[in-house]
């Protein structure tokens, strides 16, 4: 017989996983976020531009603007539930204010994609090291 409750998805999955880890395990879940989040800086660095050095002013400014850090570390404050186990990847900012511009062109420029391509590339490789830590963590739980 079928049951009537949902069936969780893998987001949900974690997320309940992520509620029932101690304090240790956390602590390993975040260094593999931690991780994770470094690998997708190191590859959006990769694909961003950098203008040439006799024509710009700042030559590197845009790749030197990105980083990432833990969301409770965020001014934004954005909404997770747990911030200690999220990271913000982040472009631009005073810096480097025409990251837009860079990222999906203007009418006068054309398009320069590299941090949804850069996320993209190591996206799965970051969540299967977070997945990893989540099933050691889980593995410490029940013995």
């Amino acid at each position: 017989m079928a049951s009537s409750a949902p069936r969780l998805r893998g987001k949900e999955k974690l997320k309940i996983a992520l509620r029932a880890l101690p304090a240790a395990a956390r602590r390993h879940v975040a260094t593999a976020i931690a991780q994770g989040a470094a690998d997708m800086v190191s590859s959006v660095k990769f694909l961003c531009p950098v203008g040439d050095a006799a024509m710009d002013e700042h030559p590197g400014e845009l790749r030197d603007s990105i980083g990432w850090l833990f969301a409770f570390q965020d001014q934004d404050k954005h909404r997770v539930k747990d911030p200690t186990l999220a990271a913000v990847i982040f472009e631009g900012g005073a810096a480097a204010p025409h990251v837009l511009h860079v990222e999906f062109g203007t009418q006068k420029m054309d398009a320069i994609p590299h941090f949804g391509p850069g996320i993209r590339a190591v996206k799965k490789q970051a969540l299967a090291r977070v997945n990893k830590a989540v099933r050691q963590g889980i593995k410490t739980i029940s013995g």
